[in-house]
């Protein structure tokens, strides 16, 4: 039989401050893409963001991540003093 008794989990909002991503906040250089560094899509039809965020990882694909950057659609976390 199933435990059908389900913990109330505790909901925190959280915010965070991003701001359109340039090619070095992707890039190491040319050819080398900053794995690990996090990035939220925002899509171009309804303008809206992501509900997580995207990992830079050696899955990314780097087409699809310049294409994204060319349409203005990544956003990356602004620093404190930004």
């Amino acid at each position: 039989m199933e435990n059908t008794i389900s913990e109330k989990q505790e909901v925190v909002q959280v915010t965070i401050n991003l701001r359109k991503a340039e090619p070095e906040d992707l890039k190491i250089d040319r050819c080398t893409m900053k794995r690990g560094q996090p990035f939220w899509l925002k899509s171009m039809i309804t303008g809206k963001f992501d509900n997580k965020p995207e990992i830079i990882s050696m899955h990314t694909d780097p087409g699809e991540l310049a294409e994204w950057l060319k349409n203005e659609m990544i956003y990356v976390p602004a620093s404190s003093i930004e």
